[in-house]
């Protein structure tokens, strides 16, 4: 392999391998990251909560798999940041025709 990139002069030779590299290695090992969210699916949309949308259910599912931040740490971010505590305020959150 190493003889066919140093005999080839022909770059459209070379990209083809490379192209193909990118999409094997790209594939991951495992699917436990899947798995846990998939476990995770359950306890937020269930027979109660039927009503979420896809969207909602992504964001909670989001915000409880990657968000690992203490509540008295989010507080007080939340706390100093006044545009989020705008945001929170507002009732933009409530028109269901306006897409941010």
């Amino acid at each position: 392999m190493v003889d066919f990139f140093a005999d080839t002069k022909d770059i459209d030779q070379k990209s083809c391998p490379i192209k193909l590299r990118k999409h094997v290695f790209a594939i991951p090992a495992n699917n436990a990251n899947v798995e846990r969210i998939f476990s995770l699916m359950p306890t937020q949309w269930s027979d109660k909560r039927n009503r979420l949308s896809v969207e909602t259910i992504d964001a909670i599912l989001n915000c409880h798999y990657n968000f690992k931040m203490a509540c008295v740490q989010f507080y007080n971010y939340v706390k100093e940041e006044n545009v989020i505590i705008k945001k929170v305020k507002s009732a933009l959150k409530y028109d269901w025709a306006q897409k941010d």
